[in-house]
């Protein structure tokens, strides 16, 4: 009898799916979004361009400071973010989120306002690095709240449909090799590897130890009707 049970221990054990390591998580996502940034960086170099918009949006990205977003970001998270989430969160009858969200909208001006939003019952949620569809997910309370600025993305306000002409914005628009992509793609992963490193330190610090979050509970972004697409900057510890 003691055998079988002892079987019965070891057959279940294995039979539990493992669940990733969190740490290990957030250094192969910190690596990856590294390099992505790097090879978007490259890539502005190798930019041709004629349109006035698109060299001022290379001047601004070479101008962009990162540390001082990094520094006024970790400011606000610590002052104005994590406060006013805790006040969001208690305005929901939620267990645990699996999930804080950030929304913005490519109608508004940039650079961007991102807001929050506490997810949870997320159909088809799984731990990856990658990005990863699932099929819905729930929110009550928490909805719209304070949000990121996503200040990278100033370096696209050149070519915004609200800073051209009708006729510049076509013009440029419709190059294909005008290098609107590859610019907005930099200064995506230039947010993401701020942001990562931003969220690593605040949690290292105990600062989300009160946010209802999930350990192992993504923090991403995305546009508004962008697809329900798992695309993390970083996971809870």
């Amino acid at each position: 009898m003691h055998f079988f049970l002892c079987l019965l221990t070891i057959v279940f054990s294995h039979s539990r799916p493992q669940q990733p390591d969190i740490s290990e998580l957030n250094r192969e996502l910190t690596a990856k979004l590294t390099k992505k940034f790097e090879a978007d960086k490259a890539r502005l170099s190798n930019i041709k361009s004629s349109h006035p918009a698109i060299r001022e949006s290379l001047k601004l990205f070479s101008e962009f400071n990162m540390q001082q977003f990094e520094a006024r970001l970790r400011k606000d998270l610590k002052d104005r973010l994590i406060p006013a989430w805790l006040e969001n969160q208690k305005e929901d009858a939620v267990g645990s989120y699996q999930c804080i969200y950030f929304e913005y909208s490519d109608q508004e001006t940039p650079p961007y306002e991102a807001f929050s939003y506490g997810l949870y019952n997320i159909r088809n949620y799984k731990l990856t690095t990658e990005r990863h569809y699932f099929e819905y997910a729930d929110h009550r309370g928490w909805a719209a709240g304070s949000g990121i600025l996503l200040e990278p993305f100033m370096i696209c306000k050149p070519f915004d449909i609200q800073v051209l002409s009708e006729e510049e914005f076509e013009n440029v628009h419709n190059d294909r090799n005008s290098g609107i992509q590859e610019i907005w793609n930099a200064a995506d992963s230039m947010t993401k590897v701020v942001l990562n490193k931003v969220f690593s330190e605040a949690d290292a610090a105990g600062l989300f130890s009160k946010l209802k979050l999930a350990r192992g509970g993504m923090f991403m972004y995305a546009v508004h009707d962008d697809g329900n697409v798992q695309d993390p900057f970083y996971f809870k510890k």
